[in-house]
């Protein structure tokens, strides 16, 4: 792991913690998701229970959702809240899940609406980022860990 994948995933983990975000411990092949106890950014560890000692961030993947799971509900509940008033719902559908969705967001959206967008993205678990393509998420898909 570079240290900028390093970088990319704290920033992501530290942003999720508020909603509990479940990871895996690779390095010791965990099989139940944890949840994150603490952050140590200048270490660039993460500790998974407030009993055990901290474990390096390349081996912690948090369980995340591709943007492509986000079920219909997610979807209506996103337009609403975020984009109702800038375009029908599905003209939002199809620019969802193209590779320019960001771009169009912003033009739909002000820049005091972003950090609620994102926080949107966090308390559902999806991966916005493309952590999961990269190898530093794992899809939570299918699981019943949230």
């Amino acid at each position: 792991m570079t240290q900028e994948q390093k970088d990319l995933l704290l920033r992501d983990l530290c942003a999720r913690l508020p909603y509990k975000v479940k990871v895996q411990d690779t390095y010791y092949k965990s099989l139940e998701p944890a949840p994150i106890w603490l952050l140590d950014l200048n270490a660039q560890s993460v500790r998974l229970f407030a009993d055990e000692g901290y474990q390096s961030i390349e081996y912690i993947k948090p369980y995340l959702f591709p943007l492509s799971s986000i079920s219909e509900d997610q979807k209506y509940d996103f337009y609403c809240r975020f984009i109702k008033n800038d375009c029908n719902f599905d003209d939002f559908k199809k620019f969802l899940y193209d590779g320019m969705w960001r771009r169009k967001l912003l033009t739909f959206t002000s820049l005091y609406d972003i950090e609620a967008i994102i926080d949107w993205f966090h308390k559902n678990h999806i991966d916005y980022r493309d952590l999961i393509p990269m190898g530093l998420a794992l899809d939570a898909t299918g699981k019943n860990i949230y």
